[in-house]
């Protein structure tokens, strides 16, 4: 798997974030990775998703 489709450590993480950090709008964020995985919102509120779940379940932007 390459890892430019995955968040594999912290840094990454930061770097995907940062400009939804700047935007200062009330916007939903998400992030998209390519393996399956549990939706998840961390402190900031930004859903974390996997693509398949993200393309299949017509409810999962309001996880």
């Amino acid at each position: 798997m390459d890892d430019i489709y995955d968040i594999p450590t912290e840094e990454k993480r930061l770097q995907e974030t940062r400009s939804f950090d700047k935007t200062g709008d009330s916007f939903k964020k998400i992030i998209i990775i390519e393996r399956n995985i549990k939706p998840r919102r961390d402190g900031k509120g930004y859903l974390t998703i996997g693509l398949r779940q993200f393309l299949l379940d017509p409810n999962s932007p309001d996880l």
